[in-house]
């Protein structure tokens, strides 16, 4: 009696499972997508490094100086934003920004966009603050940055803030999860957990941050 011998794979039929597998394999292993919180964190770490580029390019044309060291007599905000108004200092500065969009950090959900720099923008269209004192002197200080801090458990409200190296602040959860961006005064824009924002502060080089918020 003659046994039926058992047919090997073919080698059409071997590149078909390898190709299965390796499908199977990419579904496992491919890198999940950012989470929409993340990306919200990207969008307005680019969003600050674009407004700290506006603050420089309007320094180029202005003996180095940023909108907050321009008297008002010039045409600038000096004394607005040292009332705690930071719209006009964006509003200086609208022709190196473009748009107020991005001026709105899309985690922000107490805001809106501002659709251009007239009548209508104002606080309610910005979602970061303006660091009064800082200069291209003193590349540590904090130029522009998420307003979501907190001082002594407090959420930091509208106008000026004096914030010292003592004090205790932290980011709220409502924006990033309890992280943020802050743009320095040289340039560079910086992802903060809360100890690093402490620590940030030390590094300022002064005992005292004076910092605009909308």
């Amino acid at each position: 009696m003659k046994t039926r011998r058992q047919r090997g794979f073919t080698m059409l039929e071997l590149l078909a499972v390898i190709m299965v597998l390796a499908l199977v394999a990419i579904v496992l292993f491919a890198p999940e997508p950012p989470s929409k919180a993340r990306t919200a964190r990207i969008v307005c770490f680019n969003n600050l490094k674009q407004v700290g580029q506006a603050f420089w390019f309007w320094s180029i044309d202005n003996n180095g100086r940023f909108p907050m060291q321009v008297a008002a007599s010039s045409g600038n905000p000096l004394e607005v934003i040292n009332a705690g108004h930071i719209a006009p200092t964006f509003i200086t500065l609208s022709n190196q920004l473009n748009t107020p969009k991005v001026l709105l950090c899309p985690a922000d959900l107490k805001r809106k966009a501002g659709t251009d720099f007239l009548k209508a923008f104002d606080e309610t269209n910005i979602s970061y603050f303006v660091g009064l004192d800082a200069a291209q002197t003193a590349p540590n200080m904090f130029l522009t940055g998420d307003d979501n801090i907190e001082l002594n458990g407090k959420l930091i409200g509208r106008g000026r803030s004096d914030i010292t190296t003592n004090s205790v602040v932290s980011w709220s959860d409502e924006r990033h999860k309890k992280q943020g961006n802050v743009g320095l005064a040289d340039g560079s824009v910086q992802g903060f957990s809360t100890t690093a924002l402490r620590t940030a502060i030390q590094n300022t080089g002064t005992n005292v941050i004076r910092v605009a918020f909308p």
